[in-house]
């Protein structure tokens, strides 16, 4: 019940009233994660990278606004430049190997790919909602909960939208855990067996769909 409730343990409405505005920065991320995922996917690819373009959009607007003291604005863009270019990495390898036309051409829409993932970055680093910290595992993690946000909203942009809450719900509401009970991986657990039931779901939904097909083309011969 504490990973559903997240923020809704806490008495008083200030701080409800705060710390959901936390979870809604973290969700805006992880909402442009998933919508890279989906956005290859529906051109036929599987964006397995988001999670490095993601760390590409960190660095990039980081050092933009950290080192170069630039305006968000200009930060943001180099975080669409930096993940558009870490994704476009695949894409020139499938174009310069002879792939047919059609084929690099959709090795393109992994640079859009890529640029919604380094905007993501920049949205919850660019912000100044709380003293966050850098760890080796907290920002890939983003990219990855975005196979699960994109999955678990049906592949549609509407459902992406609040499978992406639900996802930094859960994932906000680990951290209220009794640790001496509970780990607080264990809302990274959940996310795990989400990815893996859509999946099979995936996969279930395609074998049907192909075991059909093959029926009623036998029936019309």
């Amino acid at each position: 019940m504490t990973l559903l409730k997240n923020y809704l343990i806490y008495p008083s409405t200030p701080a409800k009233m705060k710390y959901l505005g936390n979870t809604l920065v973290k969700t805006a991320p992880l909402l442009m994660c998933a919508l890279s995922i989906q956005f290859c996917y529906k051109t036929g690819l599987f964006n397995i990278g988001a999670a490095g373009q993601y760390v590409a959009g960190a660095g990039a607007c980081l050092f933009c606004a950290l080192q170069l003291k630039l305006p968000w604005i200009a930060c943001l863009i180099a975080a669409a430049v930096a993940g558009a270019l870490f994704g476009s990495v695949v894409g020139l390898l499938k174009a310069y190997a002879n792939v047919n036309e059609v084929i690099s051409g959709i090795m393109l829409t992994l640079v859009i790919g890529g640029a919604l993932a380094g905007i993501g970055a920049a949205f919850l680093y660019l912000t100044g909602y709380e003293q966050w910290s850098v760890t080796q595992t907290s920002v890939p993690g983003m990219g990855f909960n975005g196979i699960a946000a994109t999955f678990l909203g049906g592949l549609h942009p509407i459902g992406t939208i609040f499978s992406s809450y639900f996802i930094q719900h859960i994932t906000s509401g680990g951290a209220f855990l009794d640790k001496n009970v509970y780990p607080s991986q264990i809302s990274d657990l959940i996310s795990a067996v989400i990815i893996y039931l859509c999946g099979f779901v995936l996969f279930f939904k395609l074998f049907l769909n192909k075991r059909h097909s093959s029926k009623k083309g036998g029936t019309s011969k």
